[in-house]
């Protein structure tokens, strides 16, 4: 068996922003470290990783704007994603995103 060692040499989010990149890579090296926990040992986001709605719609609202558009680009779709752990939380997302498309053309 062959192993390799690959390592990033330009990571460009960083690039991008050093700022905010740098305020967010410290902020996961806390949340790895399990420093900065509120009293009931839980994460406290920062305003900018919250959603206005906390539901599933305000996370497709935020991760698809204006998802009812007719003839979106096939780029559109393949530059989001959304992840969930198991598939009825998929079939969820799924159903409510199905009736945000027909509702609203």
């Amino acid at each position: 068996m062959c192993a390799c060692r690959c390592s990033l040499s330009l990571n460009a989010e960083y690039a991008l922003d050093q700022t905010e990149s740098f305020d967010i890579a410290q902020w996961l090296l806390k949340v790895g470290a399990g420093s900065d926990l509120t009293p009931e040992k839980s994460i406290a986001l920062p305003n900018n990783m919250r959603l206005p709605q906390n539901n599933v719609q305000g996370l497709i609202d935020a991760i698809y704007p204006d998802i009812h558009q007719l003839n979106r680009e096939d780029k559109f779709f393949l530059e989001r994603t959304i992840l969930f752990a198991t598939n009825d939380k998929v079939d969820n997302l799924n159903q409510v995103r199905s009736l945000n498309i027909c509702y609203k053309q």
